[in-house]
């Protein structure tokens, strides 16, 4: 990706589909902000720190609410059918890669402690991804660079939790900058 920009408004984006001009351009590309910061000549801090779960089967409801382990920092989940379990994180690594057996192990050790009902309960799915973290845990949500780019980056393992507020946050960003720009 490149872009062109007119002293401090980026106006196109270049991409392998094309060009791609914007009155307001939003960075939130998870655990590659900083390779898409790098390509608008923008400095992003985020790393991916990579994150598993396991998904079990769980049609008879054992578990009906979120709950998370502090000891060994595991989260429950509930969901239609099934519960997963996540935890762990882990510097380096490649996003695609299917977690390992002792990695599994260790997040079902954790869930069955709280909850010893699990133990009896099938696997139906391995997954590990990339988390975008920052040195701090805080987030990245503002202007960089130009007027009218702001970076919602950085969310760690609390994405779909701060989702909302990140989304009220950029909107009234966005807004100001527009409304700037028409004044």
């Amino acid at each position: 990706m490149d872009h062109e920009a007119t002293g401090s408004n980026l106006h196109t984006l270049i991409t392998d589909s094309g060009r791609v001009s914007a009155r307001h351009v939003v960075l939130a590309t998870g655990a590659s902000s900083r390779e898409t910061g790098k390509a608008l000549g923008v400095s992003v801090p985020v790393e991916p720190g990579y994150g598993w779960s396991v998904t079990l089967e769980d049609q008879d409801r054992l578990v009906s609410r979120a709950l998370m382990g502090m000891e060994d920092h595991v989260v429950i989940s509930p969901m239609p059918g099934r519960v997963r379990i996540t935890g762990g994180m882990r510097f380096g690594g490649m996003s695609n890669a299917v977690p390992a057996d002792s990695d599994i192990s260790a997040l079902r050790q954790g869930a069955e402690a709280l909850l010893p009902e699990l133990r009896h309960l099938p696997e139906l799915s391995r997954w590990q991804g990339a988390r975008p973290m920052t040195a701090s845990g805080v987030p990245i949500i503002g202007q960089r660079k130009y007027e009218n780019l702001t970076v919602a980056a950085g969310h760690g393992p609390l994405g779909v939790t701060l989702a909302p507020v990140t989304v009220d946050k950029v909107h009234e960003i966005v807004e100001h900058s527009l409304a700037a720009s028409r004044a």
